[in-house]
């Protein structure tokens, strides 16, 4: 029996032939050149493929569980090919979960059998969400409040000027170290405190969860982090990460200080409180912009929902209905 993941990776620049087949450890990935918005030389269907030993269990519900981690290796040797191929077209990568995101092939009777009497894959709404609030750039005053922390203004364009969820980030660590001039270790309570007057649902324990990755990001010797942190984390955490730092370049009292003292100057006619976007604030009659993520059902990539793919061999299991 075996497991296909099934992704796909687009480049910004034309890549040569792509390569037929890689292999990361147990997992074969074959690529598939393929055309997505019109263009046909900068994307491929990406099939991670692993023997799935074990075999799979249908749970109490009727749904499929698949044995622990064999689906995450398919995902990392997934990440590895769109990284060389990134490397290799010196481009920007990005990776999105095709529609069917998992199959199954080589199947026997009974496990044919069992997969067409269970219910699929436990469907799950995966989402990120980020705020885009607007901020009144004829109100002088709350302008003139800027003035004293240009740095802060320069760390944030520079967060949004970022591609990536790493690179942003890593400039919103930038951000808040400067903002309070301490260093992570010592920001993460001060930045605490500060967050608990915003009025968003902010806790130490979430704050903790942000400067956690900060390791696994910034270091890659592994003395003070055990491993690397991938985009697919960070990406959960940057939402709330992004309103915060507005809630501190302008209500932050003293700059560059490592004092938690608040002033009022900003307040967004839209938000994510706790939860992100599972739960979305708005000021009754404001003007409000969210933008929102669909992630596939394991939150590991971004769904592309232009990826739908018909022609997949007809031995292959997808789902209950294709099995009918």
């Amino acid at each position: 029996m075996k497991l296909h993941r099934l992704a796909t990776i687009s480049l910004d620049r034309d890549m040569s032939p792509a390569p037929p087949m890689l292999t990361s450890n147990s997992v074969v990935v074959e690529c598939h050149r393929t055309t997505l918005n019109g263009e046909s030389n900068r994307h491929i269907l990406a099939i991670a493929s692993i023997d799935l030993s074990p075999g799979i269990q249908v749970d109490a519900d009727g749904y499929v569980v698949l044995p622990a981690g064999y689906r995450s290796e398919c995902e990392d040797a997934i990440m590895y090919c769109a990284d060389v191929l990134g490397v290799c077209a010196r481009s920007r990568r990005r990776v999105g979960s095709a529609f069917p995101s998992v199959a199954f092939s080589e199947l026997s009777g009974s496990e044919r059998t069992l997969l067409d009497s269970s219910r699929g894959f436990l469907p799950m709404t995966a989402a990120v969400a980020s705020a885009v609030p607007t901020v009144d750039l004829a109100n002088a005053q709350l302008m003139a409040s800027l003035k004293d922390r240009a740095a802060g203004v320069y760390l944030l364009a520079e967060v949004h000027s970022s591609d990536s969820s790493l690179a942003r980030y890593r400039e919103l660590l930038r951000f808040f170290e400067h903002a309070f001039r301490l260093d992570s270790v010592s920001l993460q309570a001060r930045l605490s405190i500060f967050l608990s007057g915003a009025g968003y649902g902010y806790t130490a324990n979430e704050i903790a969860d942000w400067m956690t990755l900060r390791g696994g990001v910034v270091h890659g010797d592994f003395k003070r982090a055990k491993r690397l942190v991938t985009e697919s984390e960070v990406r959960l955490v940057l939402g709330r990460m992004e309103q915060a730092a507005y809630d501190v370049l302008f209500n932050k009292q003293l700059w560059h200080d490592n004092s938690s003292a608040r002033r009022l100057m900003y307040k967004p006619d839209c938000a994510l409180g706790e939860g992100g976007a599972t739960n979305l604030r708005l000021r009754a009659g404001a003007p409000a912009q969210f933008i929102i993520t669909a992630l596939d059902d394991w939150s590991v990539f971004p769904k592309n929902f232009q990826a739908v793919w018909t022609q997949l061999p007809d031995s292959w299991w997808v789902g209950p209905r294709a099995a009918e």
